[in-house]
């Protein structure tokens, strides 16, 4: 599936993105949308290690899971957001969605994709980055 940034929210073929300054924190969140898919990252996020951009949520609707939507979104934000990004995950799909696109363990005893599943399982989720 492609995408291409546009206003049109209907088409599984766009996506947009907004940012959004929180005046107290001075924090930015930038939201991607596509029809089916929801990426928020919040820009030099003190909420994870070494003030990475971090995926703050990372959502498609349940029935169109499976589809390609999500990886379709995933691979626009990281055309803006390259590399210093992160998310921490609980979700096995979405683990192996960001093991697809580069993403590793911050924990770098973790070399496989298989032993990131096992630390998820074992703790409940795994802060994944990409440098």
């Amino acid at each position: 599936m492609r995408l291409r940034k546009c206003n049109v929210r209907k088409s599984n073929a766009c996506y947009s993105s907004e940012k959004t300054k929180f005046r107290e924190t001075g924090l930015i969140k930038n939201t991607f949308k596509s029809a089916h898919s929801t990426i928020e990252v919040l820009e030099n996020s003190p909420y994870g290690p070494e003030n990475r951009h971090s995926i703050v949520q990372f959502y498609t609707e349940e029935s169109q899971r499976g589809k390609g939507h999500a990886v379709a979104l995933l691979s626009k934000v990281l055309e803006e957001y390259p590399s210093n990004v992160g998310g921490q995950t609980s979700s096995a799909v979405a683990l192996r969605i960001l093991w697809k696109k580069g993403f590793r363990p911050y924990d770098k005893s973790i070399k496989t994709l298989k032993g990131a599943e096992k630390e998820r399982r074992r703790l409940s989720s795994v802060y994944m980055i990409r440098d």
